[in-house]
């Protein structure tokens, strides 16, 4: 048996300061060096960093039953409680069946018109104020946010949607300090009842989510039996374990979305051709657009549309790492793993690993878009990670992904006020902007009917 290689000697401090400092562009050059994967040089910590997308299926799909949530969870659990981020594998098994429903094929569809008429209206605001220098990652969250809210939990947040965002990335940042801190410091002082300044922050945003959590539930439950999310689970769980996976579904949904969309739009305002293909395809369908609106059956023909958001998926992987513990020694690829050791799966290495993309007909870390050949064929590509641990609400964030890209597009033209070739990003939860990015939205001469 083998097992995955160190780092040389000289490589340590690279790797620690890197990961801690400048973490995407560290992850890239691990994967360059080291596309298998690569022993991760942490105190106190067995980490395997797992590049090569068969190690990745072994974990997360084909074995996926050896391996629980990782050290890290238990942070996320301080915000959350035991949920669909958190459990492990046989509560997380209860809570996923419980949840199913909300996100099965025909309910997802259902919310098409719901999320296509919201999308709409916050852009007609875009047109009524002009849009000129506005905050785009922000104003993209609020909107997400507001969107799940009248989907899922059919609940009006859009008053509340500032507050939720502030709270969660306070507390993203938070979870993220203490998960990588080797000597985790903030637990101990927790264990000791020290209250950091950063700690009281950290709960009263975990407070303040908890406490919209719960009036979602009251106003859900006090309407009588529908289709919403409290009511689809209130059978299924307690009214504590409910609360959970509304928040993890609150987070994980709304999350994903904004800064997906955030990314693609940042990479069509340097590729504006494809703003014009995905326009011309709008056009060449634009009787049944105005007539029926985006459907299914419409977004399903627009391939350029499609091959735009798969592609900005691969590249900006919104989920960085999923990590894993192995319950019992295993073998992956060869490699010989000890029970208690720690697996990170990074979908944006992954994804950007020249390695795994020799069909490419350009470098996997640019934004090249291909209808003909979408990432999605390739095995390297996942996004909402692999497995039975699979995003349950990949369907969702894909309809709500190319609604609001082609409205967005198709109505504006979008000028980021950034002159630099990137964004810097920061590795949390998701990947975020770290900068505040403003942008102006021109309204375009021709608005379509169906908006």
């Amino acid at each position: 048996m083998k097992s995955l290689p160190l780092p040389r000697f000289w490589e340590i401090p690279w790797f620690l300061i890197g990961l801690a400092v400048s973490r995407l562009k560290t992850l890239d050059a691990i994967a360059a060096r080291y596309p298998w994967g690569v022993q991760l040089p942490l105190p106190g910590r067995a980490v395997m960093l797992w590049i090569a997308p068969e190690a990745a299926d072994h974990v997360l799909q084909k074995n996926a039953g050896n391996y629980n949530r990782s050290f890290d969870s238990k942070f996320l659990a301080d915000l959350m409680g035991d949920g669909l981020l958190t459990a492990t594998i046989e509560r997380w098994r209860e809570y996923r069946k419980a949840v199913q429903p909300v996100f099965h094929r025909g309910m997802i569809l259902s919310h098409g018109p719901t999320m296509q008429k919201k999308l709409s209206r916050h852009l007609d605001g875009w047109t009524a104020r002009g849009a000129k220098d506005f905050d785009l990652a922000d104003d993209l969250t609020d909107l997400a946010i507001t969107v799940i809210g009248l989907t899922v939990f059919d609940f009006d947040l859009e008053s509340k949607a500032a507050d939720i965002s502030s709270a969660l990335v306070l507390a993203q940042r938070y979870i993220y300090g203490r998960a990588m801190d080797p000597f985790n410091i903030q637990g101990r002082l927790v264990k000791l009842g020290i209250r950091t300044p950063g700690r009281k922050r950290f709960e009263k945003a975990a407070r303040l989510l908890k406490e919209q959590a719960e009036t979602i539930m009251a106003a859900e439950l006090k309407n009588g039996p529908g289709r919403a999310f409290f009511s689809t689970l209130r059978n299924e769980l307690s009214a504590e374990a409910a609360v959970s996976q509304a928040l993890a579904v609150l987070l994980a949904g709304h999350e994903t979305i904004a800064v997906a969309l955030f990314w693609t739009l940042f990479e069509l305002s340097k590729h504006p051709e494809w703003n014009d293909r995905i326009r011309a395809e709008m056009n060449t369908h634009r009787e049944q657009i105005n007539r029926e609106g985006l459907t299914s059956e419409v977004l399903a023909q627009l391939r350029s549309l499609r091959a735009v958001v798969e592609e900005s998926l691969r590249l900006r992987s919104p989920v960085w790492s999923v990590g894993r513990e192995a319950i019992a020694d295993d073998v992956v690829g060869g490699v010989t793993v000890r029970a208690g050791s720690t697996h990170m799966i990074s979908p944006y290495a992954t994804q950007r690993c020249s390695k795994y993309w020799t069909q490419r007909k350009a470098d996997p870390k640019v934004f090249h878009p291909d209808p003909e050949q979408l990432p999605s064929s390739n095995p390297a590509y996942f996004p909402f990670s692999r497995g039975p641990r699979r995003c349950v609400g990949e369907q969702f964030a894909l309809q709500e992904l190319m609604l609001a890209l082609a409205l967005i597009v198709d109505r504006f033209d979008i000028q980021f006020h950034w002159t630099a070739p990137d964004v810097p990003a920061s590795a949390m939860i998701t990947v975020r902007p770290n900068r505040k990015v403003r942008v102006t939205a021109t309204a375009r001469s021709y608005r379509p009917s169906h908006s």
